[in-house]
């Protein structure tokens, strides 16, 4: 459920960042995406659900 939050925050900011051209937002949608996808590294479910043939 983390994931799906963070997720739909990183896209809420997008949408806002679309609608008002502030470089502040989309700064915050790569902070927010990059940390969604180092912790979905860090745990199972990255490994289970979205990449389970990369062992490397």
């Amino acid at each position: 459920m983390y994931f799906w939050l963070m997720g739909i925050m990183a896209v809420y900011n997008l949408l806002l960042y679309a609608s008002i051209k502030d470089n502040t937002l989309l700064v915050y949608v790569a902070y927010v995406s990059s940390m969604t996808l180092f912790y979905l590294s860090l745990s199972a479910v990255g490994f289970q659900y979205f990449w389970p043939n990369s062992l490397w």
